[in-house]
C-alpha cells in the first residue's frame, strides 16, 4: 500500500497531533516528573539512611561518629561536588550525567553490601553515592531553572522535592522492613538494582531545554565565561555571607538526615517507632511540596526574606526536642521537622538566584548547594561526638539550635548588605516574566519590582 502524500495527510484528522504539540510545548512539566522520579530513587533513597544507620551500628559495633561519618560524607559530596558538576554540565548534557549518577549509585549500593569494614563503607556507600547524588541534584535543579527561568523555577522545584519526600514517606516501612527480614546487605542489593532499573528509564525524558538553543560561538563564550564568572561572584561580600549561612544549616542539618533515627531510639522507643516517626517526617514533607508547588509563585516578595523565618523555626524545634519523651511527642515533632526541612530546602536554590541575578543561575545554584554540602561533612562530628561524649543528643541538639539562630542572622545580613552598601548589585526585587523570541529578558513593574535589563550569558 502506497504512503499517502503530504496533502493527503493534511486532510486527515489529526486528533493526537493537538495533544503531542500542548506536550511538546509543555515538556518541562514532563522534565519536572522526570526529576521527581530520580529524585525518589536517589536523593529520597538518603533520607533513610537514619534505618540503615542502625543496622550498622549493630553489626559493625561502631560509635556513632563512625557510622554517622559515611552519611555525612554522603550529604557532603552530595552537595560539596557541584563545582565540578557545573564544569561537567559545560562538556556533557544534563541526561548523560545523570545517567552517570544512575550507574555510579547502584554500583555503590551492590558494592557496599560485600563490604566488611565501616572504612571500606565510607568509601563504596559514603563517596561513591555522594557523587551520584551531586550529578543528579546539582544537574537537574540547573535544568528545572532552565526550563523554567528565574522566578517561575519555584513551582517545579517544589514538585520535584515531593519526590524525595514519597521516599521517606514510602520507602521507611519498606526499608525497615527489608532490613528486619534480610538485613542490610540484601537491602542495598535491592535498593541498588531497583535505581539502576528504574533510574535510566526516567532519564529519556530529560531534554535540552529550548532556551539551549545558541549559536556555537555563544556557546563557546558560554563556557570559557562560566569559570570567570564564578571566580568574579566570590569576590562579593554578600556572596560569603550568604555561603556561611548555607554553611551552618549544612552542619546543623544533618542530624535531620543522619541521627534522627538513633535520636528516637535513645528516647526509648523502638526501631519500628523509629520508621513511624520517619514517615511522618516524609507526611510533613510531601505536605509542604505540595502547598509549596501551589502557593511559592504566588508570593509577592522577595523569597530570600522567608530562610531566616525557617531557620529561626527550625532552632526552637530543636530546644523543644530535649524535652520530649513519650511516643506522641515525639512523632509530633518528626511532622514538625518533615515541614522545616523540606521548607528549606525548596527555598535553598531561588534566593541564592534572586542574591546574584538570574544571569548568574549557575553559579548561584553552585555556591548554594555546595556550601551546603561542606557543612554537612562536618556535621557528624557535632551530633555523633556529643553523643559518644555524654551518651545524649541534648547537648548537639542545642549547639545545632544556636547554629540556625547564627545562619538565620546572616542569611538576613546579605539582602540587607547589598540593599544599603552596594545598590547597584541589589537584585532579589527583579522578576523575569516572560522570555521572547530573542532570548532577551521581558520584565515587568510592580510593587516590589524594578526594570534591569541584563544580557543572559551563561545560565540559560
Amino acid at each position: 500500500m502506497d504512503s499517502l502524500t503530504k496533502r493527503e495527510e493534511e486532510k486527515l484528522p489529526h486528533i493526537s497531533h493537538g495533544l503531542m504539540q500542548r506536550v511538546s510545548e509543555n515538556w518541562g512539566w514532563v522534565v519536572t516528573l522526570g526529576v521527581t522520579i530520580i529524585w525518589f530513587l536517589i536523593v529520597g533513597s538518603q533520607y533513610v539512611y537514619a534505618l540503615t544507620f542502625l543496622k550498622l551500628q549493630q553489626d559493625f559495633n561502631g560509635s556513632a561518629t563512625m557510622v554517622g561519618l559515611i552519611g555525612s560524607i554522603y550529604l557532603s559530596l552530595g552537595c560539596g561536588l557541584s563545582p565540578v558538576t557545573s564544569l561537567l554540565q559545560r562538556r556533557y548534557s544534563h541526561r548523560m550525567i545523570t545517567i552517570m549518577a544512575v550507574l555510579i549509585t547502584s554500583v555503590s549500593y551492590i558494592l557496599s553490601s560485600f563490604m566488611d569494614s565501616l572504612i571500606f563503607l565510607v568509601f563504596t556507600f559514603g563517596v561513591l553515592s555522594g557523587i551520584g547524588y551531586n550529578f543528579v541534584y546539582t544537574s537537574l535543579n540547573h535544568l528545572l531553572v532552565c526550563y523554567f527561568p528565574s522566578k517561575k523555577c519555584r513551582g517545579p522545584i517544589a514538585i520535584a522535592n515531593a519526590g524525595q519526600t514519597i521516599a521517606q514517606l514510602g520507602l521507611s516501612p519498606a526499608i525497615e522492613k527489608l532490613l528486619s527480614l534480610y538485613g542490610w546487605r540484601w537491602t542495598l542489593r535491592i535498593q541498588g538494582t531497583v535505581i539502576c532499573l528504574v533510574g535510566l528509564l526516567a532519564c529519556i525524558v530529560l531534554k535540552k531545554p529550548p532556551v539551549w538553543k545558541t549559536s556555537e560561538k555563544e556557546d563557546k563564550k558560554s563556557k570559557k565565561c562560566h569559570s570567570g564568572q564564578l571566580m568574579a561572584v566570590l569576590k562579593l561580600p554578600e556572596t560569603w555571607i550568604f555561603s556561611m549561612s548555607t554553611f551552618l544549616t549544612g552542619v546543623a542539618s544533618t542530624f535531620l538526615y543522619v541521627y534522627i533515627g538513633s535520636y528516637i531510639v535513645s528516647k526509648g522507643l523502638s526501631e519500628e517507632q523509629s520508621a513511624t516517626g520517619m514517615m511522618l517526617i516524609g507526611c510533613g514533607s510531601l505536605a509542604v511540596c505540595l502547598i509549596g508547588s501551589i502557593l511559592i509563585n504566588r508570593i509577592c516578595f522577595p523569597v530570600i526574606y522567608l530562610i531566616p523565618v525557617v531557620c529561626v523555626l527550625k532552632a526552637c524545634t530543636f530546644t523543644i526536642m530535649t524535652f520530649v519523651q513519650t511516643f506522641r511527642s515525639v512523632n509530633i515533632m518528626c511532622l514538625v521537622i518533615g515541614v522545616l526541612r523540606t521548607g528549606y530546602n525548596i527555598l535553598l536554590v531561588p534566593p541564592a538566584v534572586e542574591l546574584l541575578g538570574t544571569s548568574r543561575a549557575l553559579e548561584a545554584t553552585t555556591i548554594a548547594i555546595s556550601s551546603l554540602g561542606f557543612g554537612y561533612f562536618s556535621g557528624s562530628y557535632v551530633s555523633g561526638k556529643m553523643f559518644d561524649a555524654f551518651g545524649s543528643y541534648d547537648i548537639a541538639l542545642y549547639i545545632c539550635a544556636a547554629l540556625y539562630i547564627t545562619s538565620a542572622t546572616l542569611a538576613l545580613i546579605a539582602p540587607l548588605y547589598q540593599r544599603y552598601f552596594v545598590p547597584d548589585r541589589y537584585m532579589v526585587d527583579i522578576k523575569v516574566t516572560a522570555i521572547n523570541d530573542e532570548n532577551k529578558n521581558v520584565l515587568t513593574s510592580t510593587n516590589y519590582e524594578r526594570l534591569f535589563i541584563e544580557e543572559r550569558e551563561s545560565v540559560i
